[in-house]
């Protein structure tokens, strides 16, 4: 049973739905906007929250890419496919691609 665990905050993520909110709730306060529920709320956190991942996403899948062609060069000639000879793929481990 899971008696301990860390909850970690990701400071510093995209920023770009605060001057919307900045505006909603001033004009809310001023009685010119309808209340907002927690259902716009959510999406603004889920917007983010995928805005936040792109970046990391992103950097993965060069990472990855880098990773899988460096270990490509590697092979010899007998997993290269040409157009009259068929070759072997080539066993690839995960765990480098991350």
């Amino acid at each position: 049973m899971i008696t301990k665990w860390l909850h970690m905050v990701d400071l510093g993520g995209n920023p770009w739905v605060l001057p919307i909110w900045s505006a909603v709730n001033h004009a809310m306060e001023k009685g010119t906007f309808p209340r907002v529920g927690n259902d716009v709320r959510e999406l603004g956190l889920y917007i983010s929250t995928r805005l936040d991942m792109l970046p990391i996403t992103i950097g993965r899948i060069n990472t990855g890419w880098k990773n899988l062609h460096s270990e490509a060069l590697k092979f010899a000639d007998k997993y290269q496919f040409q157009k009259n000879k068929d070759g072997i793929g080539i066993p690839v481990d995960r765990a480098f691609l991350i």
